[in-house]
């Protein structure tokens, strides 16, 4: 089973098989070379569309998904990993991938 600590932000209200959902999506990889993966694209979009608020990962630079985030219809908040870099050449190197929901007009 998967710890709820590895999702980020706002997850009161949602229901257990979304969070399942949403936690699932730290088990996935993407190549290297790629920003983001159809498949894991498809699923973030799906689980936003139901949950109605934000999903987003942060994915590091061997493709995997370091961590998961959710936020409201409005915004997503990153998580607090310090401003310190890996080393002092180079950058933490996490590309941060999320949805975004539509305005209704």
């Amino acid at each position: 089973m998967l710890s709820i600590n590895i999702v980020h932000g706002f997850t009161r209200g949602l229901k257990h098989n979304q969070l399942r959902r949403i936690e699932r999506l730290s088990t996935r990889r993407v190549a290297a070379d790629t920003i983001i993966s159809p498949e894991l694209a498809r699923q973030m979009t799906e689980i936003s569309h139901e949950t109605g608020r934000q999903i987003g990962v942060l994915i590091n630079r061997k493709g995997q998904i370091e961590y998961v985030m959710v936020g409201t219809a409005k915004q997503i908040e990153m998580p607090d990993f310090g401003r310190a870099r890996v080393s002092e050449d180079r950058f933490r190197g996490l590309r941060c991938v999320h949805t975004h929901l539509a305005a209704k007009s």
